[in-house]
Formats: C-alpha cells, structure tokens, sequence
C-alpha cells in the first residue's frame, strides 16, 4: 500500500546503502510499465507492486538522496524506467556491470557475477524474466526470481569495491555511475 511504501522509506533513508531492480511488461504491453520494484537492504528485501501502489514518491525521494548509495545491475534501462513512469532521479549510484568491466570481468550479467564473485548459482530463468509482470497474482517462481535480482547486489558491490580500490579505478567507476545518473 502507499503507507506501506512511506514507511519503507523511512527504513531505508537510515541504509547506507540499498539494491534496486525493476521489472516492467515491455514484452507484453505499450506502453509499457513498471510492474515491480524490489529492494534490497543488508537484511531483507522488499517487492513493491506498483500496479497496486498510489504513491511512489517516498521511493524516488530515496533514490533522489545523496547519502544511500544504490546498487543496480546494469542500471541504464531502471533508471530510464524509473524517470519515465514517475520522474524519478537516481542519485548516488553504483553500478556492479560497469564496475565489473573496470575490474576486467568480460562477462558481467548478474549470474555471472554472483558465480565467480560470490561463489553462488542464481538461476536466471527466462520464462520468468520476459513474463508479463502485469499478471497478478505472482507466482512463487516470480517473487522468488525478482527477490535473487537484488539479494546478492550489495555483496557483489562490496567485493567489487574492492578490487577497484586495488587496482586503483574506483574513481573511474564514480565517474562513470555520475554521467549514467544524468540520462
């Protein structure tokens, strides 16, 4: 519910830093729209249904602040999603495909990183993926899929951070995440 989604922004405005994954319904409809946004704190993760969702401004506050970093996977169509459904700008971003090319990774999909990262099989099940995400209610399979698209991304930030520190990019990644953050 839009209270829900108040208070889970007040939850995540004390997070240092939150995983961020959409899923829309591009293959099915146009215009297409944001079916899903899951989140994903060190603890837990959070699916918002924003078909079911009046007010999605607490959210794009949060992803509007300077101070919690937002972990995406290839963030460049979330954040072209996000402005156009609701007007939303990212701010603080860092984003684990961009980072994993600086670290010389040559494949950077999500299963691929949580794989030679993290030591962990995420199956990335495609009938799932291209669904139509308008249909409710989820499955089991769905809301199992969505919550392992944001549950692992932190981990993977961390140990990619790392790496860049190391090979002394982190700067390059910054750099990078600020100009997808103007698209």
């Amino acid at each position: 519910t839009s209270g829900q989604v108040s208070e889970l922004a007040r939850i995540l405005f004390q997070e240092r830093a939150i995983a961020i994954d959409t899923e829309s319904n591009s293959r099915h409809r146009y215009p297409e729209r944001v079916c899903l946004v899951q989140v994903a704190t060190d603890s837990n993760v959070y699916l918002i249904d924003t078909l079911a969702v009046d007010d999605m401004k607490p959210i794009g506050e949060v992803l509007g602040d300077e101070t919690v970093v937002k972990v995406i996977q290839g963030a460049e169509y979330d954040i072209r999603c996000l402005d156009r459904e609701w007007g939303f700008r990212i701010r603080n971003l860092f984003d684990t495909s961009i980072a994993a090319r600086f670290v010389g990774m040559k494949q950077t999909g999500l299963s691929v990183l949580t794989g030679d990262l993290l030591g962990v099989h995420i199956p990335k099940d495609a009938r799932i993926q291209k669904s139509d995400w308008t249909r409710r209610p989820l499955s089991q399979e769905a809301v199992n899929y969505a919550a392992m698209d944001v549950w692992y991304l932190q981990s993977i930030q961390k140990t990619l951070e790392s790496r860049l520190r190391t090979l002394a990019r982190s700067q390059w990644v910054s750099e990078e995440c600020a100009r997808l953050e103007q698209i």
